[in-house]
């Protein structure tokens, strides 16, 4: 580094008052060291859950002081800088261990960087919302049956009376979550639990955290498909009648797959019937699934995407062709290097 790049690092770090210089100066310092120290977890990804669960961008990470608890299951103390920008509530995907981590506490150690603790997932809570579009979210699953074997009934029935503590992120799609949902809470998909209980409010922290207290119910076999691993089963609507009758439409997205940073591409759609001719007049919307920031530019049947920051490299998004609120078609598109 030379004398003047020197002089302009010193100056930015300098800061206003003394306080602000070494919190400055010690982020820098652990920006420069942050992936070479042993605790660093090279495939740590953010999680998007819901509809079309997905993976997003990388994060760095450090892991460190991992424990177990019959209270809690596997828990990890972790480290990120303050720039990545973390809340209660986000998921985290490890791809190389294939596992999925919860962040259930978060505090910010003097702007220098953040800490906290992640729990690890060990069930996923599926369900279908209104539109019969399947939603899963990772989940910490504990058993919370006290005071009993688990059983209840007389001479007749004996009936499960065991419960469970589901912790999921706070979203829309959780917060929503009341009886007489069902979920699957077996490795077989076997044994169903109703909701009796959504706690929204204990871990209002950030993003936050749903705390959703299941008891066990009965398989209902008429409703509830263990092959699909939902309860409640509500088969999709089929598509709506196009205009002109045309029946079995497809969407064909056209355009490349990878986005290069700071740059846009264009991306248009061709819908065509099952006898293999093409329709222009079918109403649709584009859709945009990204736990980032997409630049949108629509024009008839084009949408021209860009994205500028260069911390998403690597990162993946989708777009989705919506007709009548149905997925028609959709591409994952990458963000890579501009160069």
């Amino acid at each position: 580094m030379g004398g003047y790049d020197n002089f302009k690092l010193r100056t930015a770090l300098d800061g206003a008052n003394s306080r602000e210089a070494k919190i400055n100066d010690a982020r820098h310092i652990l920006a420069l060291e942050f992936t070479n120290d042993p605790s660093y977890c090279d495939s740590m990804y953010r999680w998007i859950p819901g509809v079309n669960s997905h993976m997003g961008s990388k994060i760095d990470i450090r892991l460190f002081g991992r424990k177990y608890s019959s209270a809690n299951g596997y828990t990890t103390q972790f480290e990120v800088q303050v720039d990545d920008k973390p809340d209660i509530g986000d998921y985290y995907f490890e791809k190389e261990l294939n596992q999925y981590w919860i962040c259930t506490e978060l505090h910010n150690v003097n702007h220098i960087h953040v800490g906290g603790k992640l729990t690890m997932c060990n069930w996923f809570l599926k369900w279908q919302n209104d539109k019969g579009e399947v939603l899963e979210y990772p989940c910490n699953d504990i058993n919370s049956t006290q005071y009993n074997s688990g059983e209840a009934g007389d001479k007749t029935m004996t009936l499960g009376s065991a419960q469970h503590m589901a912790t999921v992120q706070a979203t829309v799609d959780t917060i929503d979550i009341r009886s007489p949902l069902r979920f699957f809470v077996s490795r077989d998909y076997s044994i169903p639990f109703k909701v009796t209980q959504n706690d929204t409010v204990s871990n209002n922290y950030g993003n936050g955290l749903c705390k959703i207290t299941l008891t066990q119910d009965q398989l209902n076999p008429e409703v509830d498909r263990p092959d699909l691993g939902l309860c409640d089963y509500k088969p999709l609507r089929p598509l709506p009648p196009k205009p002109d009758d045309i029946s079995n439409l497809s969407a064909v997205i056209s355009g490349n797959n990878k986005l290069k940073c700071g740059f846009d591409r264009d991306y248009s759609v061709k819908f065509m019937d099952n006898k293999g001719e093409y329709h222009n007049n079918v109403e649709f919307s584009w859709n945009v699934i990204s736990d980032f920031n997409v630049s949108q530019k629509i024009n008839d049947n084009m949408i021209t995407l860009q994205v500028n920051d260069e911390n998403y490299i690597g990162s993946s998004f989708l777009l989705q062709v919506i007709v009548n609120e149905v997925v028609l078609s959709e591409i994952t598109i990458d963000v890579i290097e501009a160069f």
